[in-house]
């Protein structure tokens, strides 16, 4: 037989000044790090997002060692319960601090967040590389999906033949992948066997293509389904 009895380690003023001590963890880009110039600035949190307050947030653009505020709109993710944006127009190859003070950003709970302070940079607009995909023998609603491993960045939806632009691209190798979307609900349908119904004709780009920084990349394809 065994007896369990928690040990008694703290008061319990020590337990409260602990919890008092708790603070809210916020996710965003890294001190002196990289800010892609095509993306708003995101925030992330441990627990879902409760409240913004962007009175208590400044963003300043650096060009010249000098500090100029900018303009920044402060929203939370419609699609992403723990996720907040902050957009605003960056300028290219240029310097950004970023002050957040104690409540700019809650959660749920009431768990008070540290002052944040950082500095980054955004990419040089040379930095990126585009695709020009120009697409033939288009009959029916095609779903563009642009894929960089087996990671879905950009989907588009193609109904008639022409020349497609995909920029802002960071150098690495991307692919294609094209869906036949027949019934136009924009997404991939599987077969029915009972109902006697193929699935989606699915096309894939044969090979890789490799973006190179400040570099255009044509591609042609002429569908087969």
């Amino acid at each position: 037989m065994f007896a369990y009895r928690e040990r008694e380690s703290k008061n319990r003023r020590g337990q409260e000044s602990q919890q008092e001590e708790e603070k809210l963890e916020i996710h965003t880009i890294r001190d002196n790090g990289n800010q892609d110039l095509n993306r708003d600035l995101s925030f992330r949190l441990d627990f879902p997002l409760g409240r913004l307050n962007d009175s208590l947030i400044s963003l300043y653009h650096i060009p010249d060692s000098v500090e100029i505020p900018s303009p920044f709109v402060l929203q939370a993710d419609s699609l992403n319960p723990y996720r907040a944006t902050l957009s605003t127009t960056w300028e290219s190859a240029s310097k950004y601090r970023l002050v957040a003070l104690p409540g700019a950003i809650s959660s749920i709970y009431p768990i008070p967040h540290d002052t944040i302070d950082l500095n980054f940079t955004v990419r040089d607009l040379e930095f990126y590389g585009q695709i020009l995909l120009t697409l033939e023998n288009i009959h029916n609603r095609v779903l563009v999906q642009l894929l960089s491993g087996n990671s879905i960045l950009e989907e588009r939806v193609v109904e008639a033949d022409g020349q497609y632009t995909f920029p802002f691209l960071s150098p690495r190798e991307y692919t294609f992948k094209f869906i036949h979307d027949l019934n136009g609900n924009g997404k991939w349908d599987t077969g029915d066997y009972l109902r006697k119904r193929q699935p989606e004709p699915v096309e894939l780009l044969p090979t890789e293509i490799e973006v190179r920084s400040n570099w255009d990349h044509e591609v042609s394809l002429k569908l087969e389904k």
